[in-house]
């Protein structure tokens, strides 16, 4: 009965990672390329969307910088952190093809079988070891922890995989 149960529950979290993998990988690689948007080399497809929409952030087209339109004195709202970045992804991606959106999405899909395999078991066992060791309370962080780290041993490398593709880095 126990084996069923773990079944069910490896097999429920493998779906929802999947869906949400697939459902959010084109804000992934949205944020992946902004993020590496500087001093990484990237494909020239990739390069010019993102080259032109940081242009297009740095001073818009037909304009010089004594003609920059500028906001009001008073409006500090066009220098938020969070409206700058939302014009930022928004231009570009204006600029993206929706096809390269998904670039990495077979990398990333591929992470969660494993991460959603290797989770619970590890979780289990270090909590029944922690268990004999250290204080109840601590108990489940300490195994939250060591399932963290199991974890990341199987998904990094995937993630790097994933984020080299989004980047067009990939051989």
């Amino acid at each position: 009965m126990m084996i069923n149960g773990a079944v069910e529950v490896i097999t429920a979290s493998i779906v929802a990672g999947l869906t949400q993998h697939a459902a959010l990988h084109p804000l992934d690689t949205l944020k992946v390329r902004l993020q590496y948007s500087k001093g990484v080399p990237m494909s020239t497809s990739v390069r010019g969307a993102l080259g032109d929409a940081l242009r297009d952030l740095e001073l818009p087209p037909g304009t010089t910088k004594a003609a920059r339109p500028q906001p009001p004195k008073e409006s500090r709202l066009w220098r938020a952190p969070l409206v700058v970045d939302l014009v930022g992804a928004t231009r570009l991606l204006r600029r993206t093809p929706l096809k390269s959106l998904y670039a990495g999405l077979v990398p990333s899909l591929v992470a969660v079988v494993p991460t959603a395999v290797v989770y619970m078991p590890v979780y289990e066992a270090a909590a029944a070891v922690f268990g004999g060791v250290l204080p109840t309370p601590i108990v489940a962080p300490a195994a939250g922890v060591a399932t963290g780290v199991a974890c990341s041993l199987v998904r990094v490398p995937l993630s790097v995989a994933k984020s080299r593709v989004q980047l067009g880095l990939a051989p």
